[in-house]
């Protein structure tokens, strides 16, 4: 072995050495390790996968790589948030983020290769991954009962975007019927969702009507009474 292959592998043993050193060292004072740091590998490979289309310029199919690059970045920092401070149940809360990466590669993807029909996947990919995430946070899965309706209304939005684009009648009407649609449904949804809220109060309904119908009668009842009565004027002049 040579002089040049010497100097590398001794460095490469240092470089090594000096890693399980402070490994041990952090795992000793702070009781954490180097190699929790491991998932720092899954976002060098998520941001590799993004450079080509930051970097490469006037080529537009280069554009597809924020589709890749940016779920693989997202994924990678919540394992390194999950491996230094140990807490691997928040991929039960934060695992929407996936999707909501993939919705904003498309829209940087769109803007890139100037192609607008990217949008489409974006906004319902986008509203998917935020009605998710909300779910995921709040754990009101049952909401989806009320929420579906944002679905058509996602895709009414995003063919409205491409008719702002490029004016069609065609795909100003279908947006707006699936706008309307998606409101109505909504709306009914809501209607639905405060009634069952307050169906545990209709006992309670049931008791107060008459007793607001009673009290209002005694406090009639109390005023007409205590009103003095006008007595009638005198006819002064002679029949």
């Amino acid at each position: 072995m040579d002089r040049k292959h010497l100097l590398s592998l001794g460095a490469v043993l240092i470089g090594a050495g000096v890693i399980g050193l402070a490994s041990s060292i952090f795992g000793w004072v702070f009781d954490f390790s180097i190699w929790q740091l491991w998932p720092v590998t899954v976002v060098a490979a998520g941001l590799l996968l993004t450079a080509p289309a930051v970097f490469v310029r006037n080529k537009r199919g280069m554009a597809v790589f924020y589709i890749l690059g940016l779920p693989a970045i997202t994924n990678g920092l919540i394992l390194l948030w999950s491996s230094v401070f140990r807490w691997w149940d928040i991929w039960s809360v934060l695992w929407p983020l996936e999707v909501i990466s993939v919705a904003i590669g498309c829209v940087l993807a769109a803007i890139k290769a100037k192609a607008n029909w990217l949008l489409v996947p974006a906004i319902i990919i986008g509203a998917n991954g935020a009605i998710l995430q909300f779910c995921a946070i709040t754990g009101w899965w049952g909401s989806w009962a009320v929420l579906w309706a944002v679905e058509p209304i996602a895709v009414g939005i995003s063919l409205l975007t491409l008719n702002a684009k490029k004016a069609s009648r065609a795909l100003m009407t279908v947006g707006l019927v699936f706008c309307a649609v998606g409101t109505v449904g909504l709306l009914q949804g809501l209607a639905f969702a405060s009634l069952s809220v307050l169906r545990p109060l209709w006992w309670l309904w049931r008791w107060m009507a008459p007793g607001t119908v009673i009290l209002l009668g005694i406090v009639v009842l109390v005023g007409g009474l205590s009103r003095k009565e006008v007595a009638p004027k005198l006819q002064t002049a002679a029949e």
